[in-house]
């Protein structure tokens, strides 16, 4: 888990205690993503750091040793990024020219092009004007300026395609919808749509999907809310939802009560509890 303070400064919890990060260069941090073992940071300079496993080449740093300390990618140095993404295996980048970069493990796909690992980042083509940028443990997810949503990577579940195979080159998704924000899980997708409603598909295991049972849904479906949704954070097996009153709801495994109920699964939206202001 990491922590950006007030002061752009980056902390990171090892062994009970937050110890901070330096950037080089005294360098402040705008976003952090954190992957499964590595971590890519940006900075208020629009440069790209990272540091962590590396035995993939996912810290884009032309090698794959692993890192303690924060390195700059030197390769894209001389280009400003806006959005990170860090997966299990592979990274990505957005820059403020809208391209997509990706980098490290390309096995399943997961770098949308030819099937190599590479350890510097490079850009997919094809793919129109990229905002954000999504790695998922599984997939990659790509958002455009006009709101459409391209993947690649694996499709066990649908995620991607209502064609379930490795897909190794983006293809834009069929959605009956423009998009403003996407929110991969381990194998299943949510998707905030410009009206500001939830869609979900892909693997729904334990109910994460919030669509009232366990099935795997194929096709993209309404997840049924009180009010509209303006964001949504989903982490392997539980899901949760903040509507525009910023009412707080989860669904999906609560066998640690992360979703603050006495039930072991919630299959619908449930509120929690909770009021943050």
């Amino acid at each position: 888990m990491s922590i950006i303070t007030n002061d752009r400064e980056l902390y990171f919890y090892k062994n009970k205690k937050l110890v901070k990060k330096e950037l080089p260069n005294n360098c402040k941090v705008l976003k952090v993503a954190n992957g499964y073992n590595h971590v890519i940071i940006l900075d208020l300079n629009y440069k790209v750091y990272s540091f962590g496993n590396n035995d993939t080449g996912q810290l884009g740093l032309n090698d794959f040793d692993d890192r303690i300390n924060p390195v700059l990618i030197d390769s894209v140095k001389n280009i400003q990024f806006m959005d990170i993404s860090a997966g299990r295996n592979h990274s990505l980048l957005v820059s403020k020219n809208n391209d997509l970069y990706s980098f490290g493990w390309h096995r399943w796909g997961f770098l949308g092009r030819n099937n190599i690992n590479t350890s510097i980042p490079i850009k997919i083509n094809n793919i129109g004007k990229v905002s954000n940028a999504y790695a998922s443990e599984n997939f990659s997810i790509a958002l455009t300026t006009d709101g459409e949503v391209y993947g690649f990577g694996i499709n066990n579940y649908y995620e991607i395609s209502e064609i379930s195979k490795i897909i190794y080159f983006p293809i834009k998704l069929k959605l009956p919808f423009k998009v403003k924000l996407v929110c991969p899980g381990q194998d299943y997708i949510f998707f905030i749509s410009d009206d500001n409603k939830l869609y979900a598909r892909g693997n729904n295991l334990g109910g994460r999907l919030g669509l009232g049972n366990i099935s795997v849904y194929k096709s993209v479906t309404n997840v049924k809310l009180k009010n509209t949704v303006c964001n949504i954070k989903s982490n392997f097996y539980h899901t949760i939802i903040q509507d525009i009153n910023n009412e707080y709801y989860g669904f999906g495994s609560n066998h640690w009560d992360q979703l603050h109920n006495d039930d072991d699964e919630i299959l619908f939206p449930r509120e929690i509890d909770i009021k943050i202001e």
